[in-house]
């Protein structure tokens, strides 16, 4: 199923990356084990670039140790 706005393929996805993202892309593509599929590629690079920046930056900042803004499933502020 297609979320309207959001490539559907993989070929998709190869469409709307510049030079240098379709190298990274092609790079993951082709080291990522097949379980872990749907979850490094299809979800990471549907997005635009903007939110894929917004994503990573988010990640950063929880590796880092701040959890400021994070929500538990049920809307309650998650603590570690």
């Amino acid at each position: 199923m297609a979320v309207e706005g959001r490539p559907a393929t993989i070929a998709e996805i190869r469409e709307r990356l510049g030079p240098e993202e379709r190298v990274e892309f092609e790079e993951q593509l082709a080291n990522t084990p097949f379980d872990q599929l749907y979850a490094k590629i299809v979800l990471e690079w549907a997005l635009t670039p903007e939110e894929r920046a917004e994503d990573r930056a988010v990640l950063d900042r929880v590796r880092a140790g701040d959890f400021s803004g994070l929500r538990n499933l049920d809307g309650t502020p998650f603590a570690p």
